[in-house]
Formats: structure tokens, sequence, C-alpha cells
């Protein structure tokens, strides 16, 4: 071979790898343009079919957008205008938040809190409704407000920003449980049970309790000596209690149990004083509980546990320590006999057993012991001798309902029953004696009865 045929060869080979290298390195340019690019790539290939198809989806992807979120839009404008109707229609903007988010408060609250927190009254009730509130003011004025603005903007003008705008919000009334959700986590976090207990404090001293001095004294001065903010809320409620009020709020209610002899039976029942508030008038009503008639307590034959229950019915009747014992003794002395009985772990309300309400009369005694603490209308008066008559012989009841108790023979036990009825129906004439607050010389007749 030629030198010249030999140098022409290798120019054909080169022209040839040459060639080769063109098409790999325009093959790899078309294979990265299938897998990333996309723009162009169509028009690259010569694939005019995938071309019309990407340059269709790429004009046509803004009017989809825009299509989508008019969409999501008109949903959530025509969710906020029916709200605005409903709040119109139940009070208002603030009562309707309360109302729909009040639940869903609740709940996120008993997953989070301890349940002494979290019960339906109580201490914190003065705070659970402040943080409800701070959360409901706070949805209207940064979500629901600005969202129905923007609404009625898109309704008005089609805006699209306005709808943009108003989806991104996300402040539709169907989103308050995230909404509470996500500002119950700003309210609570990084908060211990101690500094909830004083919020809970200053909640009370700033809610209904500030309405009422001697009440809020009596909260404030049991918490600063126990420490214990249930404890002390409770005694101040006790001492002073809240005044019940008719559904229509134009009657104030007085609930007193009643207890009455009548052929040779004792009956129980409610009697309900109700004053209107404007004019003073007063009215009372009868409720009863056994089939429109009184009950009657101590029926022949009753099991121990009815007879148990019945001895406790007539005790409270006749003198119930948290009502009656609130009508003789000043405000700051019942705290005090409130307080020293819940240490005890006393029911002054409704004490369960003779030996509970046995314990309880001891403890009162010992205020009623001192004239000093003394209500002005039972100063001077046999105010110890007459509850002595009332509640007094602990010792004899225990002992006739335990005859009741341990009898066998239904004729005996029946007679042991009458005698026991017979001995708390004769403490009917003294507790009227006492709670009429009839004037008694108290020096003559306590000191020397």
């Amino acid at each position: 071979m030629s030198i010249e045929q030999f140098g022409e060869s290798l120019l054909t080979d080169i022209r040839k790898r040459r060639e080769q290298e063109s098409r790999r390195l325009r093959k790899q340019e078309e294979r990265n343009a299938l897998l990333g690019l996309g723009i162009g790539l169509a028009a690259k290939i010569g694939n005019e079919r995938l071309a019309a198809k990407t340059n269709d989806f790429l004009t046509k992807e803004p009017i989809w957008n825009a299509n989508l979120a008019q969409k999501q839009a008109r949903t959530y404008t025509a969710d906020l205008f029916n709200t605005e109707t409903q709040m119109a229609a139940q009070g208002g903007e603030l009562d309707w938040t309360l109302k729909n988010m009040g639940p869903q408060f609740e709940e996120y609250l008993q997953r989070n809190l301890p349940d002494d927190i979290t019960g339906k009254a109580g201490p914190y009730e003065e705070w659970r409704e402040k943080q409800k509130l701070k959360m409901a003011e706070d949805w209207l004025e940064n979500q629901y407000r600005p969202a129905l603005a923007l609404a009625k903007k898109v309704a008005s003008e089609e805006d699209y920003s306005a709808m943009v705008e108003l989806n991104t919000k996300k402040a539709a009334p169907s989103n308050l449980g995230s909404w509470v959700t996500r500002t119950g986590a700003n309210l609570i976090g990084g908060k211990n049970q101690k500094d909830v207990e004083t919020e809970a404090v200053i909640a009370i001293t700033e809610g209904r309790m500030a309405e009422n001095a001697e009440k809020l004294n009596t909260f404030m001065s049991t918490y600063r000596r126990t420490g214990d903010i249930v404890r002390s809320f409770d005694i101040a409620n006790v001492v002073f209690p809240e005044v019940e009020m008719s559904a229509d709020e134009k009657f104030k209610i007085n609930r007193t149990q009643k207890l009455q002899e009548i052929d040779d039976r004792l009956v129980v029942y409610e009697e309900v004083e109700k004053t209107e508030i404007n004019t003073g008038e007063k009215t009372t009503e009868i409720n009863v509980t056994d089939e429109g008639k009184p009950r009657v307590i101590f029926k022949p034959n009753s099991d121990n546990n009815t007879v148990s229950l019945d001895t406790m019915k007539g005790l409270n009747t006749i003198f119930n320590f948290e009502k009656d014992g609130r009508q003789l003794l000043r405000p700051e002395a019942f705290a005090n006999f409130a307080d020293e009985a819940t240490n005890e772990q006393l029911n002054i309300q409704a004490p369960k057993t003779v030996a509970e309400h046995n314990k309880l009369q001891a403890i009162y005694r010992k205020y009623l012991n001192n004239s000093d603490n003394l209500r002005d209308e039972y100063r001077n008066q046999k105010t110890l001798r007459t509850f002595e008559l009332v509640v007094g012989e602990p010792e004899e009841l225990q002992a006739m309902l335990s005859s009741v108790l341990v009898e066998t023979d239904p004729q005996k036990r029946n007679a042991a029953m009458q005698e026991l009825q017979t001995f708390i129906a004769s403490k009917l004439s003294f507790a009227e004696e006492l709670q009429s607050a009839t004037t008694l010389d108290y020096n003559t007749t306590f000191r020397n009865p």
C-alpha cells in the first residue's frame, strides 16, 4: 500500500470515528433532554406529536391553575357568607365563635391538661373562659374578618390575587378545629400546672367573683393561708353561694328541702321560691318526687340501705350545715367552719352517715359557743341550746338507727323504725324555731340551761 493510500485510509477512519462520536453525543443530548428538560424536547427530537402536547400543557397550565383557584375561592366565599348570616342570627360574631369553638377548645384542653383543670366547674372555669375568649377574638381579628373582606372582593371583582390569598389563608369556619390546635399550643405551651394555677387565680380576681368583695376576700385569704386553689374556691362559694336564676333570667330562685309529718308519716319535698327581679314579687312552688306525691321516708319493711338514707335525708333536711349553718354564723366564722370541715374531709352539703353528721356537729358547735361568731339577729339568744335540741343526742340517734339495722323480726323492726321516725320528727319544731330567729335571751338561757 502506498503512503497516499495509507494516509487516506487513516483520514477515512478518523472521519468515521468523528461521525460515530457525533451520533453518540447527539443521542446523549436527546436522552438528557428527555430525562430533565422538557422544554423544546419535542422539537429537538422531531416528535411533532409530543411537541404539540407539551406546548398545549404549557399554554393551558395558568388557566387550569386559575380555574382551580377560582373553584376553591368560591367554596370558601360561600362558606364565609353562610357563616356571616348565621352569626347575624345567633347573637353576633363573638357569640357564634364561642359557641362553635367551645367544644373543640374543651376537647383540646382535656387532651393536654390534668383533669382538675378541665372539669366543668371549679376554680379554673374563669381561666378556661378567658383563654377561650382570647382565642375567639384572635380568630375573628386575624382570620375570619380578613378572609370575609377577601371573599367580598372575590365576589364583586373576580380578583385573581384575592382568590389566591383567600385560599392560602385557610380561614373557613370549617377549619376552626385546626386553629384551636395551633393557637392552643401557643396558649399553654411550656406552662406547668403552677403557671396555669397562677393565671387562674388572676382570672378569678377579674371575673364574676370580683363583683362580691366579701366573697373575693374569703377566696384570697383562704388561698394565701392554704395555697390550695380548689379548696379556697369551694369555701368561698359555700360561704357566698351563686344566686340561681331562671332560664329566662327574670327570677331569682331559692330551693329549700322540707320535712313534714302527715298522717304519722314523714314526707320530704322541695319548696321553690321565685322572686321577680324587677318587682320583688315572690311565688312559691312545691316540687315532689314520687309520681306527683311527696316522698315518704321510713316506709315499713324498708331495707337497711333505705333506712340509713332516710335517716340522713331527715337529718340533713332538719338542719343543713351548709344552708342553715350559713344563716346563723357571720361570714368569716362560717368560712373558718367550712375550712375546718373540709380539712377533715367532711361533706357539709350532705353528710352521708350519722358518724359524719356527728363530726360536723362537734366542729360547728365550737363556733356557736362564741357569741361573737353569730350574726346580729342571732346574738343574745339561746342559739346553741336550740341547736342542741335540733341535732343533739348523737349517741341516742346512732343507737336507735343501729337497733333498726340489726333487727331481723319484721314486726320489731318496723316498731324500731317508727321510734326512729318519731325521734327525728320531734326535731321539726325546734328547727323552725332556730331558723326563724325568734328573740330569746341568750345570756340567761344559754349560760343557765
